[in-house]
């Protein structure tokens, strides 16, 4: 019977349930009172190891048809206060996680924070969403901050600012990347989370 729904149906289900309970969500929720924090990650999933499914999605590299099951990859955008599913993009076969996190940020309002892992953290994503009013907080990726440099606010804690890469990132239009900024002002820091049964790690954040 589920496979009889359309996958639209789906969708609207997942988009009315959670505007329900954003609903119950007042300025004391909010980050300083005013800010949605939504975080966004990426995933994948098996689906049945079927001809149509294998020409859609394909099969993970070095694995023979029959021998393995196609993978769907998948960037969920979450909210922080109530944990509801706001936003999924399913990709298709070849599907970059950071093109899938472009084609959701139709969830975004200006004012909105995105909390993710590095594998988003990117001069353009950056950039693109600071136009967009919406404030990043993402684990620090490809790069190695030098807190020498820049304005220093603490201990391994400054606003540094960023060159744009020679280089398109794929997935990205030409036009589109010529209109980023030559230069870009973030603040990067390092934190040393310390969890009670855990190895404390080390991880730089960029903001």
């Amino acid at each position: 019977a589920r496979q009889r729904l359309p996958e639209d149906f789906f969708e609207k289900m997942l988009a009315e349930t959670s505007q329900a309970v954003d609903k119950d969500i007042s300025s004391e929720h909010l980050w300083l009172g005013r800010h949605r924090v939504l975080v966004a990650d990426g995933s994948s999933a098996q689906t049945p190891d079927t001809p149509s499914n294998r020409k859609q999605w394909g099969l993970p590299l070095g694995v023979k048809p029959g021998c393995g099951f196609p993978v769907v990859p998948f960037v969920g955008f979450f909210s922080l206060v109530t944990g509801m599913l706001k936003r999924i993009v399913i990709g298709k076969k070849g599907s970059h996680e950071r093109t899938l996190f472009r084609q959701g940020w139709d969830v975004l309002e200006r004012g909105d924070v995105i909390l993710s892992d590095r594998g988003f953290c990117s001069y353009a994503d950056l950039a693109l969403l600071k136009a967009r009013g919406v404030d990043v907080v993402m684990r620090l990726f490809n790069r190695k901050p030098d807190f020498r440099k820049g304005v220093r606010l603490g201990h391994d804690d400054h606003i540094t600012v960023w060159e744009k890469p020679k280089a398109r990132p794929r997935g990205m239009k030409v036009m589109e990347f010529r209109r980023l900024p030559q230069t870009l002002q973030v603040r990067e820091l390092r934190v040393r989370p310390a969890v009670g049964g855990w190895r404390t790690q080390e991880l730089v954040i960029v903001t």
